[in-house]
């Protein structure tokens, strides 16, 4: 899963409501965002990697540094990363 960045961003969208308890499968389904499905299970997988790639989080997410969560796509890249 690519980091994306604001150097890579093609669009961008904000997460007004964010299940922040990791472990217990908030997202079911699919999500329709920008016209294409996005997989509930690579939406966690991607959230996951994020949170626990800062050191800092110790693997969790703190709500209150990512409140509002925003939401980035590269569709061309079929991309997706939170900033």
């Amino acid at each position: 899963m690519e980091l994306i960045t604001n150097n890579n961003v093609h669009c961008e969208y904000q997460l007004s409501k964010f299940d922040s308890k990791m472990g217990v499968w908030p997202y079911y389904g699919l999500i329709n965002w920008y016209q294409h499905p996005v997989d509930s299970q690579r939406l966690k997988i991607a959230i996951q990697q994020i949170v626990d790639s800062v050191p800092i989080l110790g693997g969790r997410l703190v709500k209150q540094l990512f409140s509002p969560l925003k939401v980035v796509c590269n569709p061309q890249k079929s991309g997706m990363g939170f900033i």
